[in-house]
């Protein structure tokens, strides 16, 4: 294993690598040993909570809207109102605390012998109080955690000048 030559930068692109190989992995043989939810959500760390925390200034500023994947509907605030609910800063910042403290269910669609889990449910709370809900399909959250940080790998190179 080689070490980081630019920190946050390589965490990054190699949780993505991460997913596209295990995505490559053939489980035809041990079905019952694919854990993606699980590697989904250790990825998490890498492709939301690293860039949130290290790239504050720099999350995009727009709403939520079809290009992110996240449907409105897939989220509920349970205190906050106005115009930043929607904002990607905003989902982006309760979805880490959701993940930083262990506030995330997977969820499963299916009630029958293989509830195979299809959403998770982060929850983010002040105090005992929540203040933000979702329940987001593990696909789409894939592909919204995926922009996300290819979002910010450009923008920060771009301000770089690499």
């Amino acid at each position: 294993m080689s070490h980081y030559l630019q920190g946050e930068f390589d965490f990054i692109e190699r949780t993505k690598l991460i997913l596209e190989q295990y995505d490559k992995t053939d489980f035809s043989e041990v079905p019952e040993e694919k854990y993606e939810i699980t590697l989904c959500m250790n990825c998490l760390m890498g492709l939301l909570v690293v860039p949130q925390q290290v790239w504050h200034d720099n999350i995009p500023k727009g709403d939520l809207d079809e290009n992110w994947f996240i449907e409105k509907g897939h989220i509920s605030f349970c205190i906050e109102t106005g115009e930043k609910r929607y904002k990607i800063k905003n989902i982006v910042k309760h979805i880490r605390n959701s993940v930083a403290h262990g506030r995330v269910i997977p969820i499963s669609e299916d009630r029958g012998t293989n509830k195979k889990i299809t959403h998770l449910r982060f929850k983010d709370l002040c105090g005992e109080q929540p203040t933000f809900e979702a329940e987001i399909p593990v696909e789409t959250l894939k592909k919204f955690a995926l922009k996300f940080a290819d979002t910010m790998l450009t923008k920060m190179r771009e301000n770089k000048g690499d």
